[in-house]
């Protein structure tokens, strides 16, 4: 899916329009990439690590942790 997303990409950057509506589905793009993600994240890989053996608070601790650090760096050096 990866280069089907990326060649879309690049198609979208370079083919001309109005730029309205290439904001508008790069919106959308970036949207369901976002949450293809976070599905993933929390059903997939979450799911499969609250089964095994390991303390679940410190699991959730870092998890909490990870996407903390995550959202101050998309905050305080994102680009314009």
């Amino acid at each position: 899916m990866t280069p089907l997303g990326g060649g879309i990409g690049i198609i979208l950057q370079n083919i001309s329009m109005n730029e309205e509506t290439r904001m508008t589905i790069l919106l959308f793009l970036e949207c369901l990439a976002g949450g293809t993600f976070i599905y993933v994240t929390f059903i997939e890989i979450i799911s499969i690590e609250k089964e095994n053996e390991h303390n679940n608070l410190h699991q959730l601790l870092f998890i909490v942790l990870g996407f903390s650090t995550i959202t101050l760096a998309q905050t305080f050096f994102h680009s314009d």
